[in-house]
């Protein structure tokens, strides 16, 4: 593979990282340097300038935490320069070094193996369809597990989606923790594992959704609805599941406002029966307001421990 054609697929990579994280490798390469460290790298060669650790920030769809500590580790090593800014003394600019290019280009078709295996197996044809496609993707769906009163799927407008990411709703499973199964939790983007301020996790994805307002937005719920006593709620199958998501993807869904919450619920899906799952068939009027107010009272309290400023729409316009 020639280097023009490298850069190529390193912007493919970066592309296809979005869209499926499984293609990345996280492992060390000859315990040298991490993926993440390799990302940065490629980065710089990509933009051909300096980057200050914001944008390198958004590039990488990492928080600045990471960014820093990874900058600092590189330079330590040789990998990479910073440069302060004239007019500022707090900021810098990263540069990548003469030796940091030359590591880089050392090991960059072991790093793109996971993109250049899927290209041998698809063909050029077809890889580069599913290159087209992923460019065109503008769906995100949040996965979320609750019993009660949650719809199997709503759409959600910008500032719903974001506050969405940092409630990271679900109920906890007997695999998780038998004691407490059932039972409502809730983790920033359903992600455990976020090093740095959970903050900064939702205010990437609120410039995503900014810089990208033709994006649509779903909470997908995998549980059930209309739990209640012994009653587990109807499940939400498998089944259930991929069919809303197929028609999420072909945009056949009709949908409409639930005055109540304002995301929009569906009224109509292709292959399901999609009022055996309305939440409010299986509860009184009172007894759904009481689950209602229990639930936007939990979510209040949760959202109130973060500040994300202004609406995602305000922003945008």
């Amino acid at each position: 593979m020639e280097k023009k054609e490298f850069i190529y697929m390193m912007e493919k990579m970066n592309e296809v990282r979005l869209f499926s994280r499984s293609l990345i490798i996280h492992s060390t390469i000859k315990n040298k340097r991490t993926a993440q460290e390799y990302d940065l790298l490629s980065q710089l060669v990509l933009h051909n300038e300096g980057m200050t650790p914001a944008n390198l920030s958004k590039a990488m769809y990492l928080n600045k935490t990471i960014v820093s500590r990874l900058v600092d580790k590189l330079n330590k090593d040789g990998y990479v320069t910073k440069k302060q800014d004239e007019y500022d003394k707090r900021s810098y600019s990263v540069f990548i070094t003469e030796y940091g290019k030359e590591e880089l280009f050392k090991i960059y078709e072991l790093y793109l193996s996971p993109i250049n295996e899927l290209r041998l197996k698809l063909g050029d044809e077809e890889f580069f369809n599913l290159i087209s496609c992923i460019e065109k993707a503008n769906k995100i769906i949040f996965i979320t597990r609750r019993n009660d009163i949650v719809p199997p799927v709503v759409k959600l407008n910008p500032d719903q989606a974001l506050e969405a990411f940092m409630l990271g709703e679900s109920i906890e499973t007997s695999a998780g923790d038998p004691t407490k199964a059932g039972q409502s939790k809730r983790c920033v983007g359903t992600n455990p594992f976020i090093m740095g301020p959970e903050i900064e996790e939702g205010l990437r994805l609120k410039e995503i959704l900014q810089n990208n307002p033709d994006m649509e937005c779903y909470i997908l719920n995998t549980g059930s609805v209309g739990a209640k006593g012994d009653f587990k709620g109807e499940k939400l199958s498998i089944k259930v599941s991929t069919t809303i998501m197929k028609e999420i993807a072909r945009d056949t869904i009709n949908w409409v406002e639930d005055e109540e919450w304002g995301y929009e619920v569906p009224v109509q899906v292709n292959g399901i029966d999609i009022e055996k799952y309305n939440p409010r068939n299986y509860y009184t009027e009172e007894e759904y307001k009481v689950l209602a107010s229990r639930l936007k009272a939990e979510r209040k309290a949760w959202l109130a421990k973060y500040e994300l400023a202004q609406s995602t729409r305000s922003e945008s316009k």
